[in-house]
């Protein structure tokens, strides 16, 4: 009986915290890239491909907040100089920000690719950072983009 009491105690604390907050996955893509660009300290093109996941998580608060999670992800990806042949090793991450009520609110992402180099060692990290605000209305009221490569 005491394990009955138990079990029933904790599906009502289960129940009850699943009616607190709402979660859902709402967009999940995959996409496949090949681009040329050039690196950014040596200015040799380089060949970029691989495959870019993304997943967008949404949360709904019982205060009508939304707090959303981006997640990021470059599978397989790989970058060749099309002059020297060297082939770059690829790290990568990302990190979303946004808290809002309704659909208002900022939005923050920033990145940072590592690009290194095993054989020269001409190594470079590039940085991306986007910031969105957006009003009650759902429109734009402040865009800032950042990017900038650091030579190693």
């Amino acid at each position: 009986m005491d394990t009955f009491k138990v079990a029933a105690a904790l599906l009502i604390l289960t129940v009850g915290a699943a009616s607190a907050a709402v979660t859902r996955t709402i967009v999940v893509t995959v996409l496949p890239f090949d681009i040329i660009d050039s690196n950014p300290c040596s200015g040799e093109p380089v060949q970029y491909s691989g495959t870019l996941h993304e997943e967008l998580t949404e949360l709904f608060d019982d205060a009508g907040g939304v707090h959303s999670k981006f997640m990021l992800r470059i599978q397989q990806m790989r970058a060749v100089g099309l002059q020297t042949g060297t082939t770059f090793i690829v790290h990568s991450s990302t990190h979303v920000n946004s808290n809002s009520q309704d659909a208002d609110g900022p939005l923050s992402i920033s990145s940072q690719f590592h690009f290194i180099d095993p054989g020269q060692g001409s190594d470079f990290t590039v940085f991306t950072l986007f910031h969105t605000t957006v009003n009650a209305n759902g429109e734009v009221t402040a865009e800032a983009q950042n990017f900038r490569a650091e030579c190693k």
